[in-house]
């Protein structure tokens, strides 16, 4: 890029130029959100040094246009926003001013019939960044700096700017009420730079070019190197909550973001190095930007090499749940677009811009000519896609309503505005489309996940991701019975020396926690039949005995699945209600003992026992307790709590002794790691009423909310 310390000279100024301009220095960490009332588009590359940069440049200059099917009409204030989050090499290399810079002389080249308030702001830098900027102080450039020519004549600032600076058309300076405050390494720069250009005679209508760098760095390294060098590191969530107020920018009023089918505001941030490179804090930037998960356009590369280089960076954001809009890439003689094409299957247009001078007093202007009709058409799909994006998102609740049959819903008392859209996820937050003035992505904590498991957080989200690609490459669908195969044999391994370790000999997959309940019981009843040898072919000659019943052990309130039988295997409930389990027996096949639980009183952990226990026997210091993992030591196994659960089990079996012969309790329905409650079964049930029944020691985190401690 141009150098930009050659634009800090010395003046005669006895204080700096002070001006409005927003803050971005809050690092409280808030939900990331952004708005859907424009497009917001994340630039990326396959590697370092292919273009990003020359990319914005080029929709800047396209979309403050006025030739364009999604643009609004050129007599309408409209606006383009450079975001560029981390940059190194600051201040000789600036992305930002290269775009401010590069898009003034095309203006001043072709002056349209309308002004540009354009503009360069640099918020935070290291020390080492900020002393090279004001070693002299600060400064302003001189007129014909940015090699306007004689064109700078026809243009000027408006008066008031004429006033006070002379016939030049740039504004600059420093914010003062910044100047000097540093934290965690990095100086409040707030350098800034502005210019109105504008033709003679032009109508009237200001249209505006905002560019921003949040953070900047002097060494010319990968971001985590220059912050460890410099004693400057950001964190993920300070960085992402500073883009996330800069995307506000496009908020702001005077300036229509959609009519209709037309765009009046686009914003693009640019990344730096390639979709892996490592941020500041040293997460890969194709990870740290993944919570806005924003449309990416990928630069890839046209030379030697480019094609897998290219192929890697789209799988990698494909992997992370990212949706690229376009690959694009320069001409390099290699027709690499090719190959490309035929990977994508047409999913993905690709894009070919003209090699790029390499003649470094090029000024790339007649470039960027050659290059405008597809800065105009990459920039045509990235309208036109987002407007069909939100058109879907805003169309997805009334469809939804109409072709979805939603479980556990009364679909008439769910009206349209209460359909939750969810957009992505990423770790333990939904991305929610929320209807309000243009439409809003916001962050939305997964609360309702415990139903069944909490989900993985972003890291264990991305690593998932890449062992569920692995497996369905190498194996696609295997049939399951009689064969085998690494992955199935290792998770099998790992369960039972985790989970299963200590009473589990086998593992056995299904889909779901339901089915894998009914398939449970279907193996420890037959398991119960063999063990107890009840040889079915006798029974078949005495009608009275040959109706064998079989029941469960489980807790009352416990919860197993939805369907038929695993509705059987719990006691009654507002679950298993006649128009929620037809078939249900109403007291449903089993024996269910009331669970004790625990809650929290006044800071204090405390006990609730069932009513038919006989509480007055008990230490009421017994069922108190300070912290939480108190309840759950196993040195209270042989407490008198524990003896006094055993004995209530035992009773409540007893009032079974009355049962017909041909009723066994065949199974034992209860969660791993509740070991007082299996010892207290355990001695309960040996050698009383019943053969120990088989134990369905299943990992189902429904019954652990309602389990004999629960939380």
């Amino acid at each position: 890029m141009y150098p930009i310390s050659a634009l800090f000279t010395r003046h005669s100024f006895s204080k700096p130029i002070s001006r409005v301009h927003p803050k971005f220095f809050s690092t409280i960490s808030s939900p990331i959100e952004y708005s859907l009332s424009h497009p917001i588009y994340t630039i990326w590359a396959s590697n370092t040094g292919l273009g990003k940069t020359l990319i914005s440049a080029g929709l800047a200059i396209s979309f403050l246009s006025p030739h364009s099917p999604h643009f609004l009409s050129s007599t309408t204030p409209s606006k383009f926003i450079y975001l560029k989050p981390v940059q190194t090499g600051f201040p000789i290399e600036s992305d930002s001013r290269f775009v401010y810079r590069k898009f003034s002389q095309l203006f001043l080249r072709n002056p349209p019939q309308f002004s540009v308030l354009a503009s360069n702001h640099v918020l935070q830098t290291s020390i080492p960044a900020s002393e090279a900027v004001l070693g002299s102080g600060f400064g302003m450039a001189s007129e014909n700096s940015d090699n306007s020519g004689a064109g700078s004549l026809r243009f000027g600032l408006d008066n008031e700017k004429v006033g006070k600076l002379g016939r030049g058309f740039m504004e600059f300076g420093l914010e003062s009420e910044k100047v000097g405050k540093f934290k965690n390494g990095f100086h409040n720069l707030g350098w800034f730079e502005e210019r109105k250009l504008h033709a003679e005679g032009g109508d009237g209508v200001v249209k505006e070019l905002i560019c921003k760098t949040t953070y900047g760095w002097k060494q010319a390294l990968s971001p985590h190197l220059a912050a460890e060098k410099e004693a400057a590191v950001v964190g993920d969530s300070e960085l992402l909550g500073m883009l996330k107020n800069c995307l506000g920018i496009g908020l702001e009023s005077g300036v229509e973001q959609v009519q209709g089918e037309e765009v009046g505001v686009l914003t693009v941030i640019e990344t730096a190095g390639g979709v892996a490179s490592p941020g500041p804090s040293g997460t890969l930037q194709c990870d740290l930007y993944r919570p806005f998960r924003l449309p990416a356009v990928l630069v890839g590369d046209g030379r030697l090499g480019g094609i897998s280089g290219t192929i890697s960076a789209y799988e990698s954001l494909k992997l992370r749940g990212y949706d690229v809009v376009a690959v694009v890439l320069q001409d390099h003689g290699l027709a690499n677009e090719m190959p490309l094409f035929s990977y994508l299957q047409n999913r993905v247009p690709v894009l070919v811009f003209p090699p790029v001078p390499q003649d470094m007093s090029d000024n790339l202007v007649q470039w960027f000519e050659d290059s405008r009709s597809v800065f105009n058409f990459l920039k045509e799909i990235m309208l036109s896609t987002f407007l069909e994006r939100v058109q879907r998102l805003l169309d997805m609740p009334k469809k939804a309503r109409d072709i979805l049959w939603w479980p556990f819903t009364q679909h008439k008392l769910v009206p349209e505005e209460n359909v939750t859209v969810i957009d992505s996820r990423c770790g333990e937050n939904f991305a929610v489309h929320k209807v309000q003035n243009y439409g809003l992505i916001s962050q939305q904590f997964d609360a309702c996940a415990s139903w069944w498991t909490q989900g993985p957080d972003a890291t264990l989200q991305i690593e998932l991701a890449r062992d569920m690609g692995y497996a369905a490459a190498r194996f696609g669908h295997v049939m399951f019975p009689e064969n085998v195969y690494e992955p199935a044999l290792e998770c099998a391994e790992l369960l039972l020396d985790g989970v299963g370790k200590g009473w589990a000999s086998r593992t056995f997959f299904s889909d779901n926690g339901s089915t894998a309940i009914e398939i449970a019981l279907k193996m420890a009843f037959r398991k119960f039949v063999f063990d107890h040898g009840i040889v079915w072919d006798h029974l078949k000659s005495n009608t009275a005995q040959s109706c064998i019943e079989f029941k469960v052990l489980a807790l009352r309130g416990s919860y197993h699945g939805d369907t038929l039988g695993a509705m059987e295997a719990q006691a009654p409930s507002s679950y298993t209600g006649f128009f929620q389990h037809p078939w249900y027996g109403y007291t449903g096949r089993g024996f269910f003992l009331d669970p004790p639980s625990v809650f929290m009183c006044n800071g204090i952990w405390k006990l609730c026992l069932p009513q038919r226990m006989r509480a007055e026997e008990l230490n009421v210091e017994d069922m108190s307790f300070i912290r939480r993992d108190e309840v759950f030591k196993t040195s209270r196994d042989g407490s008198s709590l524990a003896a006094s659960y055993t004995s209530y089990i035992t009773e409540e079996l007893l009032q079974q002794a009355g049962l017909r012969s041909s009723t066994h309790i065949g199974a034992l329905i209860i969660e791993p790691g509740q070991s007082p409650v299996l010892s207290s079964l355990h001695r309960a049930l040996i050698g009383r009423i019943v053969d120990e029944p088989t134990y369905l020691n299943l990992t189902q985190s429904q019954q652990m909310q309602k389990s004999l401690c629960e939380e």
